[in-house]
Order: structure tokens, then sequence, then C-alpha cells
């Protein structure tokens, strides 16, 4: 595990910058990396030492290339052959030359929790590194504590209903008295319950049924985020405060009933079904009958598109739209804007995070930002008629019970219309608790960035107690110190994903969306890379949000680190029939800019052509 940053290793060591993070497997072979911000250094003065900002050019470069790195790797592996166990080593470069200023026993590994960049000592099964890699693309960062137990929440949902079919989960991730957390339990077991199973399945995909009770649901939830949406929250008392809270939560707890019962594991089990009749030259999968199906992203993005286009017809000079700073832009969209975020504002940058994630409606910018980059993208709409071909194989392949089966291909879509639906409802869901949090830092006079460490049930106590004690202050101080061994750990969790036997030239991943494309890598960490990507690129990159639609226009398939088939990247590469590779751990790594590859989406597979 190296760590580097620009200036005196200070930084680092006192956690000043977020730095580069590179892990190496035992063969020095790199297997995962993180782009910190380094947005200051330390270097000396004429008396003393002092802090200067870094150039922003420099803070998107990567401070080590491969030979320093397989140079720090045998530097590496020689001090821990000298001392005969690992060590913790500093080290400085100048001038291409490297120097080691310090070597110690490393004294903090706790023998009985392993760290993940052991990757011997902890072994998953490939349902456990495929659920991993569907989750870090939600979740890129680790949780805070008071986001932990609320966005548990569905989890906890998913775990009663596999119970119900006697499959009994374990807890996917812990948190500890630290704020910590970590892998839990992921071993699965059979309870008493499997002897039902074909009866619970059957009433699983009563499709009528579920219809009725899952819109039921969610129309109730959607009812009561409206009243709570009208809420003055500066009129409640602590105490009112914890009642929302509480009332909110199990709000949550219906939607995420709601939405697994009736629809995500009906869809499961009838797109298995459905699978075997789409076999035929062209192999496709069932999420390839979500093609050309309007639901919550595909709507964002074409209202996206739409007042993109209408903007820039008023505007009409491309010239001044690149110019536009983004006060200028909400200015001259003012009422435009408004009705598209009356319509999809609760739209959050990472749905996961109930109160450390922010929406489009408490950060304008970060829309605005999307906006203007829509408008400014040379990508052309592609056509995707993908679903005629995909019904049309599927009635080639079904005989008596044809429509049987093409009435539940149509439930199947429909699933997956109330699945992104319900997303946006939790969204919304948690926009209101932080509004509710806000209103407790102010009565509390304590930032709420304080209060994200912590845990939910705690901060339930301190508002149904009106105050908050001095032993509660003393574990928020003590979870920051401990909030940089919490992050390494997540950043880590990246590693486990990869699948340790690929071959030098292929990276193995997860099937996204269908089809075949080559041609030349570009790797997009960021925002701040967008304009890198050129048309006919396949892009490279973690993970993706929704302000990243408009490179989908652009590039001719897209390979992630993270995500899963049902992921922000699979549904947008779908949408514009370009192929999609997820869930690779390391692509990011081990492809480099003007790399000539190959991505396969039917199969899940990256091939490296001639990398350089």
């Amino acid at each position: 595990l190296i760590n580097s940053a620009y200036g005196l290793g200070e930084t680092v060591v006192s956690g000043t910058v977020d730095p580069d993070q590179y892990i190496l497997d035992k063969n020095g072979r790199g297997i995962n990396r993180h782009l910190g911000k380094k947005e200051c250094k330390i270097i000396y003065g004429e008396k003393e030492t002092i802090k200067v900002s870094v150039e922003p050019r420099q803070q998107r470069e990567w401070t080590l290339n491969k030979d320093k790195l397989r140079k720090l790797y045998e530097i590496g592996e020689n001090i821990e052959k000298i001392y005969g166990k690992p060590m913790d080593i500093e080290w400085a470069e100048k001038e291409n030359k490297i120097y080691v200023v310090q070597a110690r026993t490393i004294t903090t590994i706790n023998k009985s929790e392993p760290r993940v960049h052991e990757r011997e000592k902890i072994k998953l099964s490939k349902i456990a590194k495929k659920n991993l890699a569907f989750n870090l693309e939600h979740v890129p960062y680790a949780y805070y504590p008071l986001d932990f137990e609320v966005s548990m929440v569905l989890a906890q949902e998913k775990q009663k209903l596999f119970n119900e079919m006697g499959i009994t989960l374990g807890e996917s991730y812990e948190i500890n008295e630290n704020g910590c957390v970590t892998l839990g339990n992921t071993k699965v077991k059979i309870n008493k319950n499997i002897i039902h199973i074909l009866k619970t399945i059957k009433n699983y995909t009563d499709i009528e049924r579920n219809k009725e009770k899952g819109k039921k649901i969610l129309n109730q939830c959607n009812l009561q985020l409206n009243k709570y949406e009208q809420l003055e929250m500066k009129d409640k008392t602590l105490s009112e405060c914890a009642e929302i809270f509480k009332a909110l939560l199990e709000m949550q707890r219906n939607i995420g009933y709601a939405r697994f019962r009736y629809f995500i594991f009906p869809a499961v089990i009838i797109g298995k079904k459905l699978k075997k009749y789409l076999k035929g030259e062209e192999n496709f999968t069932e999420y390839d009958l979500l093609s050309d199906l309007s639901y919550r992203t595909w709507e964002i993005n074409q209202d996206i598109k739409k007042l993109a286009d209408e903007l820039k017809y008023e505007i009409n000079d491309e010239d001044k739209i690149k110019s536009l700073s983004l006060e200028q832009l909400s200015t001259i969209g003012k009422e435009k804007i408004a009705n598209f975020l009356k319509k999809h504002g609760y739209k959050s940058n990472y749905n996961c995070y109930p109160f450390s994630g922010i929406s489009w409606n408490e950060n304008k910018k970060e829309f605005l930002q999307l906006l203007k980059t829509t408008m400014e993208s040379s990508g052309v709409d592609k056509s995707n008629k993908k679903y005629e071909s995909v019904i049309n194989t599927l009635k080639k392949n079904t005989g008596r019970n044809q429509k049987e089966v093409l009435y539940k291909a149509e439930y199947y879509r429909e699933c997956h219309v109330y699945r992104e639906e319900s997303q946006y409802m939790w969204e919304k869901c948690y926009a209101i608790l932080r509004r509710v949090l806000n209103e407790v830092s102010v009565k509390l006079q304590i930032p709420k960035e304080s209060l994200w460490f912590l845990m939910f049930s705690e901060l339930l106590l301190v508002c149904e107690r009106g105050s908050i004690s001095n032993e509660e202050i003393k574990k928020i101080k003590m979870r920051k110190t401990h909030r940089g061994e919490a992050e390494n750990y997540w950043q880590e969790l990246g590693t486990l994903v990869i699948e340790s036997g690929s071959k030098e030239n292929i990276i193995t991943g997860v099937n996204g969306s269908s089809g075949g494309a080559s041609g030349h890598a570009c790797v997009v960490l960021g925002k701040e890379d967008f304009s890198k990507l050129k048309k006919g690129d396949i892009l490279i990159c973690n993970c993706t949000s929704p302000e990243w639609t408009p490179l989908f226009s652009i590039a001719s398939a897209v390979v992630s680190d993270t995500g899963g088939a049902l992921s922000h990247a699979a549904i947008v590469a779908r949408e514009y029939g370009i192929p999609a590779v997820l869930g690779t751990g390391n692509a990011t790594f081990r492809i480099h800019d003007g790399d000539k590859i190959y991505v396969d989406g039917t199969k899940g597979k990256v091939m490296l052509l001639n990398a350089k």
C-alpha cells in the first residue's frame, strides 16, 4: 500500500491532504489506485516550512508512474526481508532518486481483523464479489456513522425476504465503536423455510397481486413524503425532530419492502425464466428487455437534453455558451430550470448516503454544471431500437405460451420502472432527513458535519433528551480521528472484486450492456477529465452518476471499476446502445489513455490489444 503527495511528507502523515493511493499485489502488479485531491503541499521556506497551494493541473496528475511504483515495491520487499516482518516505510523522491528516511515495525495491525489488502486472508464467493462491485458504485466513500444505520434499512428489508425463501444472509457490513465500517459475514445459510420455497416463489410471481399491493404502498408513501416535504422545520423542537426522524425511517422501510417484495424479487425470478427464450444469434440477456423504456433515469436524461437544447436555441451562440458562468446560466434559464428541479430535483450525487449525500435541490451548482456540460457536448443522439429485436427473438423462441411470456416481459419492464421510482422516493426521503438534521444542528449549535459522527440511534437519544452530553462529544472527536482509517479501508475493498486468476491481457467484469466495440481508451476519473473524451473513445472510469450521462453520447463503450447490471452506467449504456463491462475492480489502473482495447459487453470481458 503506497501513499504519495507533493512536497514534504508531513501532509501525508498528518492527514492534511488526500494523497494518491496505490495497491500492489505480492508480485508488484498494480491492482487498484485512488487519485487524491492533493490541494496543498508543504515546502521549505526561508526560515521554516510553509504550506502552499498545488496547481489544479498537478492535482489531477498521478504523483507516481509505473517505474517509480516498481522501485518502491522492490525497496519495500527488501526492507521486509531484512527485518523479517511487515514494515511501515517513509520515503522521499527528488530528481528521480528515491530516499528511504524511516522504517519501523507496523504495530497497528489487528491480528483478529486482517487488513483488506492482505487478500489471501479474505475469500469472497463470486456472488459476494459481484454484490461488492455493485455496492461500490453507489457507495464510493466510507459511510459516516450517521449514514450507516439508515442506509442499512433497505438491506434489512431484502434480508427479511430472503429469509422467507429459506436463505439466511449475514450482515453485509458492520460498524465498530470507532465508526469504521468493515465487511460483515458474507456467508449464506439455509433455514427451515426452504421447504416452502416453491410456494414462496409462486406467491412472489403473482403479477396482478404484486401490482396491486406494491403500487398501493408506494402511493401511500408518496402522499406521506409530500406532507413532510411541506413541514416548516424551524418550528419543531428537538423531540419533535426525533419523531420525524423515526417516521421517515419507518417510511424508508415501507419503500424498501415494496421495492423488493413486489418488484425486484419478482423481476429477478421472472427475468431468469425469460432469459432462456432470448438465446440466439445476438445472445440477448433479460436486461436487454429494458431497452427503449421510459423510467425515471431515462426521463431525467431526456429532460436535461431537452432543457439544454432549448437554452442553446435561445442563446444561439456556441462561443457565448462556452464562456457562460454557472450564475449566468442560472439567470438565463431561471424559469425552465426551476420547473426541471420541481420534477427531478431530489436526484442526488450518491443515493445511498442519507446524511452526507446531497441532491440537486440542495446543491444547484452540481446540476448547473451538468446542464452546461450537456449544452457543450458534441455528442449525437444515438437511436437505440434494440427492444424491437429483443421482442422478436422472444416471439420466435416461444410456442403456444407466447401470450404468457410476452405478458411476463411487460411486467418485467414495469418492475424496472418502479425500481427506479422507488429509488427516487428514498432520495426524496433522505433529502427531508437532511433538512431535519440541519435544524437539529442549529438547535444544538454543532456543525452538521460533526453530527455525522454519531450513530443514528445516538442522535435520536440526543434529540429526545434535548441536549448533547460530554460523552457524546467525546465519541464525535474520537471517531473523527479514525476517519482516515475508515476511508483507507473502504478504498481497499475494491481489490477484493478482482479476479486473481485474470490473464495479463484480459480484464474480467460483469455484463452491463451487450455488444462489442474496439477503440482507444480514455481514462476519466472525475468531472475535470470530461473534456478528454473524444467521439469514439472507450470510456474507462471508476463509477458514474447522472452528471456523466453526456459522455455516453460520445463514447463507443464503457468500462468501470464498480457497478453491476442494474447500475447507473449499465442503465445508461443500454439506453444509448453501447457495450458496457462493469465491476472490473481495477480497469482504471490497468488501462491507460490511448491503449487499444476491445470491450465484449456480452461476456463481460475487456481485452487489452496493445496496452502501453
